[in-house]
């Protein structure tokens, strides 16, 4: 797993720290190592850590599954994304919902995989196709979409057509893997203990699947 992975997309409300969180317990749990490097300028992936830390079983030693780093303390990106490569194991970077800060434009060159989150909807279909796009000009990264956060108890017909026109509009600049249903156990992860029962069969089949891209 020797690859820099980055959660992107410029819509925001997508999921893209949750599903990178959730992404890296799932690598974990594969025996992977991970290193995890929070890009978005909120630092809701670190703060969410550093939370599941001091709510962790008080006063005994723990080995964390993954441990969470910010943009800021790796200096000259330009200098320092390339190195990377070098590092053992998956780097997992999740990035804010711009393009205009500068140092992603580091972030971006160096990705091996971009993974991006996305609704079936009009407007999220026609963001994260802007994203795509503007993501190839400056990247070399294979781009795999993830619906996320579908309802399955929307009409099938609705969901049929927003499919449709995501493989059509998304599919020229990557792949769409599989979904990733609306569920309260995926939106209250932990990333201290790693996934439960129920978020592994809720991410499980995506997760596998994007593995195995990755991989081969």
């Amino acid at each position: 797993m020797n690859r820099i992975i980055i959660f992107s997309n410029l819509k925001g409300g997508v999921g893209k720290s949750t599903l990178c969180a959730l992404f890296s317990n799932y690598l974990a749990e594969q025996g992977e190592t991970v290193m995890v490097i929070d890009a978005d300028l909120q630092q809701s992936l670190i703060g969410h850590w550093k939370e599941d830390v001091e709510g962790s079983i008080c006063g005994m030693s723990m080995s964390m599954p993954w441990n969470v780093d910010a943009i800021d303390d790796f200096g000259n990106l330009q200098e320092t994304m390339p190195r990377l490569h070098g590092v053992d194991g998956g780097i997992i970077i999740d990035t804010p919902g711009t393009l205009n800060d500068d140092n992603l434009l580091y972030v971006f060159r160096e990705a091996d995989f971009a993974i991006v989150p996305f609704h079936y909807d009009s407007d999220s279909i026609r963001s994260t196709e802007l994203f795509a796009r503007t993501l190839s000009k400056v990247s070399n990264a294979r781009m795999l979409f993830v619906p996320n956060r579908i309802n399955g108890m929307e009409d099938r017909r609705i969901t049929s057509t927003y499919e449709e026109t995501a493989a059509t509009i998304l599919g020229k600049y990557g792949t769409i893997v599989s979904p990733i249903r609306r569920t309260v156990d995926v939106q209250r992860y932990n990333t201290v203990i790693g996934l439960t029962s129920r978020q592994m069969k809720a991410v499980g089949t995506c997760f596998g699947e994007i593995v195995d891209i990755i991989k081969s």
